[in-house]
């Protein structure tokens, strides 16, 4: 059944696109994606050809650009049709990413919902292109970054939470899922078995207390600010984040912290972790923009570089954390062609690694 739910067409069917585990089923896949766009979409005729091209290099979803010359409605003459990865509905409530999407729409982020089906949806297709690891460290795009994260984080959601964070709440979740698994191959096997779920729920509290602490600023937090998620047209210059699946209400550090870790790629390369240089810039670039939408209240000195630095750096632990987690429950469910064992082990690496040296700093900063 199609229901029309405003501006966005929900397809309410059983109908689902199929996974893709060969040529057989790729090609499958993509002429469901074509006839559900022809059910969906205005302007795209029954008797129509379509060209479908992959466009993604995601770790959650898989994403298509599905182009019909012969549509009359410009808008949608090309789209990108997502498809939400296998069991993923057990990490992301998909009617409140939804509900989030149609609000950032309003407010000028992200790319336009058209449609949306049993397992993904139909958006509209930016022409911007995502950002590299490497234009993220530079300084110009680093101001950029900076300056729309402030502007994002200074959103006023309406969602039946109110504004109080769920991030915590979230991650003790998906400890439970991740918890009692079973895999059937040998290395996941092994690796799950070395996992010590006690240890790693202390390590929760400790970050969880830490942070009661720390008492960071809660703010409309995007949640995963990969470079993929940072558009940008080059002829333009605009930027704009898309991929709101963990957006919510949030800490201010935690997506300034957790964009630096992803700087590294998903190879977790720390030569590609920006320099302190580089993230100082960044949180003096916030803070500008931040106190600009404000009103320009307040002055940025080094005292408040300073703590939200400090803030940032400690969510970077946080990061670490968060997607090991995330990590061990995709390894389990997940079908996209990716190491998500490996990526558990480097991720909890760091955080073993980064943990104590942070934690030493704002020991130091309480006792003062």
């Amino acid at each position: 059944m199609v229901e029309n739910c405003g501006d966005i067409v929900k397809w309410e069917g059983p109908v689902k696109i199929v996974g893709e585990t060969d040529e057989n089923l790729r090609a499958r896949r993509e002429a469901q994606a074509v006839r559900i766009c022809k059910a969906l979409l205005v302007g795209w005729p029954e008797d129509s050809k379509a060209a479908v091209e992959v466009i993604t290099g995601g770790v959650t979803n898989s994403l298509y650009k599905v182009t019909n010359a012969d549509s009359s409605d410009v808008d949608s003459r090309t789209v990108a049709l997502r498809v939400f990865g296998d069991n993923t509905d057990l990490l992301i409530d998909r009617d409140k990413e939804l509900n989030v999407m149609t609000q950032l729409n309003a407010r000028g982020f992200g790319a336009k919902v058209f449609a949306t089906f049993a397992n993904g949806r139909i958006e509209e297709y930016l022409l911007s292109k995502p950002m590299d690891y490497n234009m993220c460290v530079e300084r110009k795009y680093i101001s950029k970054i900076a300056r729309l994260t402030a502007k994002f984080h200074a959103v006023e959601m309406d969602l039946p939470q109110g504004r109080e964070p769920d991030m915590w709440q979230t991650l003790s979740e998906w400890y439970d899922k991740a918890v009692g698994l079973e895999f059937d191959d040998a290395r996941k096997r092994e690796v799950y078995a070395d996992i010590d779920f006690e240890f790693l729920k202390e390590e929760i509290a400790s970050v969880r207390e830490a942070c009661r602490k720390l008492r960071p600023q809660v703010v409309w937090s995007h949640g995963d600010l990969l470079p993929g998620n940072i558009m940008l047209d080059k002829e333009t210059d605009e930027m704009t984040f898309i991929d709101f699946e963990y957006s919510t209400y949030g800490y201010q550090g935690f997506d300034i912290g957790n964009h630096w870790n992803e700087c590294m790629g998903l190879e977790c390369n720390i030569e590609l972790y920006p320099a302190l240089e580089k993230r100082k810039y960044f949180v003096e670039e916030y803070l500008k923009a931040w106190d600009e939408g404000a009103g320009g209240r307040e002055c940025v000195n080094a005292e408040r570089v300073g703590r939200l630095l400090l803030e940032s750096e400690f969510f970077v632990v946080v990061s670490h954390i968060f997607w090991s987690v995330w990590s061990i429950i995709q390894a389990k469910y997940s079908k996209i062609d990716f190491d998500y064992i490996e990526y558990y082990e480097k991720r909890w690496k760091y955080y073993l690694d980064t943990k104590p040296a942070i934690f030493a700093k704002l020991e130091k900063v309480a006792a003062l």
